[in-house]
């Protein structure tokens, strides 16, 4: 097993839930390599909480698994990859593998200030998903015109740029290589958007194209854009149209839209996905504002979800995640995401759900009863004695 971890594990569904004794982790980002699962999430052995999490010193700890039911440390498996100066943070990213070599596009943050952060996109490689190189070569910067932000170092004057979360994809029309990226939000001055760069391989060099969302809409007659800022992107390719999948903590969700939503039934909560949809790869991403949000992922308790393909059906996927919180990671077969009757949505295993909560019932009853019967046996003898 992994050390310093543990899994808690429900008999219902034989799900894994990682579970840190001493450390915290958060966004998870998964990859099949042909032979097993590997998972890397983000860690840290600070004490941290829901307010300062993303500030704390951190780096990216991984586990191996066959079946996505037990996983192991698969020789100490552990720092896989972390920060190169003191006020740098590691943040996510996504996983290729292509011809034998697997491709981490990750992120990291430059603190300036407590309040000014820069951003980066990095890329490491490996050959067996443990021993990671850095690559020097590659960069892929914002473009200072098309991505200018309102934020500068207050001591070079240089601006500095939200530049996250690169998720790598591969188009299976054209076959080329498309990275995107969240930038801009409330932090920055600007409104989020999400930009993509192409190549013809995988390792580059990506040619930056610009934003591929737009996110304006109109409610109430005026153009709005409901979103302060664009976390953990993810492209699905699905009966010839592209959709974009993203989370946003509901403090940066306008009220206007979590009306609009609430008016149709939605339910707005720092769990929901939002969902965008594109006749192209590049874009422009929209909203839909009839299917603005991924049904049932708003009970999911999960943020930063990432998808991963169902090994029971090519129309499903997996949904992991971590639990904003309780810094817990979620891979099992819990949650679903899947195309149905028009909307992308999150399908909750209620056997599991059902089971786990007779189960609960059947305890708490037996206990109560128990108790009841022990503080009755200790009443009778009390009044005995007086």
């Amino acid at each position: 097993m992994i050390n310093n971890y543990k899994f808690l594990v429900k008999n219902a569904l034989k799900e894994r839930k990682v579970k840190l004794n001493k450390f915290s982790s958060w966004d998870p980002m998964l990859l099949h390599d042909g032979k097993r699962w590997l998972l890397y999430v983000l860690t840290t052995n600070e004490i941290i909480n829901q307010d300062n999490f993303f500030t704390q010193d951190n780096y990216i700890h991984g586990f191996a698994s066959e079946n996505l039911n037990s996983w192991n440390s698969w020789n100490n498996l552990n720092q896989i990859l972390k920060r190169q100066n003191m006020n740098e943070r590691v943040c996510a990213g996504s996983l290729i593998k292509e011809n034998g070599i697997i491709y981490f596009f990750y992120s990291y943050t430059k603190e300036i200030t407590k309040e000014i952060l820069d951003q980066k996109i990095l890329l490491a490689t490996s050959v067996d998903g443990l021993n990671f190189k850095f690559v020097p070569e590659f960069s892929l910067l914002p473009d200072e015109i098309i991505y200018a932000t309102n934020c500068k170092d207050p001591e070079t004057g240089k601006m500095v740029f939200a530049w996250r979360d690169p998720y790598i994809f591969k188009d299976p029309k054209s076959d080329k290589y498309f990275l995107f990226i969240c930038a801009g939000g409330d932090r920055w001055g600007i409104p989020p958007q999400v930009p993509v760069a192409v190549a013809d391989s995988v390792a580059g060099t990506y040619k930056l194209l610009p934003s591929a969302t737009k996110l304006e809409v109109n409610i109430n007659n005026k153009l709005h854009i409901p979103f302060k800022e664009i976390e953990r992107v993810q492209v699905i390719y699905y009966q010839d149209k592209y959709y974009m999948f993203f989370h946003c903590w509901k403090c940066y969700v306008s009220q206007e839209f979590i009306t609009l939503c609430e008016n149709m039934g939605y339910q707005v909560t720092n769990s929901t996905i939002y969902v965008l949809y594109s006749e192209d790869i590049i874009g422009p991403y929209k909203i839909d504002l009839q299917r603005p949000i991924v049904i049932g992922s708003e009970r999911t308790r999960l943020y930063g979800t990432f998808f991963i393909p169902s090994s029971e059906s090519k129309e499903e996927y997996f949904v992991t995640g971590w639990y904003h919180g309780k810094f817990k990671i979620e891979v099992s077969k819990k949650f679903r995401l899947l195309f149905k009757e028009g909307n992308w949505q999150v399908l909750h295993n209620y056997r599991y759900i059902m089971t786990f909560n007779y189960f609960m019932y059947t305890v708490t009853n037996f206990v109560n009863i128990y108790c009841k019967k022990i503080f009755q046996k200790f009443k009778n003898k009390f009044n005995k004695i007086n």
